[in-house]
């Protein structure tokens, strides 16, 4: 757990530094698209291990470590949430300084229009690639958000099914106490009904034997 939940957390760093390198690059299409593949495979690194802590929460049997894991992964959740939002701000940022980058190389046509026009064509196609690779990365990031947000709503779903189990248990429990505690009363009233019936019973003999004892002190004696 604490190995899975350490190297998340390095995945974390390295993702924020790549991000803001991303979001201050002045690089052209070539950089830009390898600083967003070596996000990407970092981010499913991040997605692989927070299913990992995931799967070894559905697998402890101690509550306790069950709750540990359970926060750990929703930790690391949020994290990756909040990078992947990070990111498409990033690619917005960038989206939009190669836009100005054209446009600034649109208006600054030198005299040899021939060799400025095939230059202008290729940083507008390198350009036009960029934003695009750039689109594809938002359409992707966007994807991998509905899916982290489903996440954690079947999180919320089996917290509040699990919160009901034990409403319902808690409920059972008082029951049973309540019944164990009718039982302990009866059990003492017929306890003290016992007491009394004897010393009624001994009363009963002494009386007997004591009506007995005159019978014959008057037959013999009398």
């Amino acid at each position: 757990m604490e190995a899975t939940g350490e190297v998340a957390s390095q995945l974390e760093v390295k993702l924020s530094v790549l991000i803001e390198h991303l979001r201050t690059s002045d690089g052209d299409s070539f950089d830009i698209q390898s600083l967003n593949k070596q996000i990407r495979n970092l981010m499913e690194q991040l997605r692989a291990k927070i299913k990992n802590l995931e799967s070894q929460q559905r697998e402890a049997r101690v509550s306790n470590e069950r709750e540990e894991l359970k926060g750990l992964a929703d930790w690391h959740n949020s994290q990756l949430i909040d990078l992947q939002t990070k990111l498409k701000r990033a690619n917005l940022s960038v989206k939009a300084k190669l836009v100005k980058k054209d446009r600034e190389s649109l208006l600054g046509l030198s005299t040899d229009e021939e060799t400025s026009q095939t230059r202008q064509r290729k940083r507008q196609d390198g350009s036009l690639q960029a934003a695009s690779n750039v689109t594809d990365s938002l359409k992707e990031l966007r994807q991998t958000l509905a899916s982290s947000v489903s996440r954690s709503e079947d999180t919320m779903r089996t917290l509040v099914d699990s919160s009901s189990v034990l409403k319902d248990t808690s409920s059972e429990m008082e029951a049973m106490g309540s019944h164990i505690d009718i039982s302990h009363r009866l059990i003492t009233k017929f306890g003290r009904r016992d007491v009394v019936d004897k010393i009624l019973i001994f009363f009963g003999l002494v009386l007997f034997f004591s009506v007995v004892v005159y019978i014959l002190k008057k037959r013999i004696f009398g």
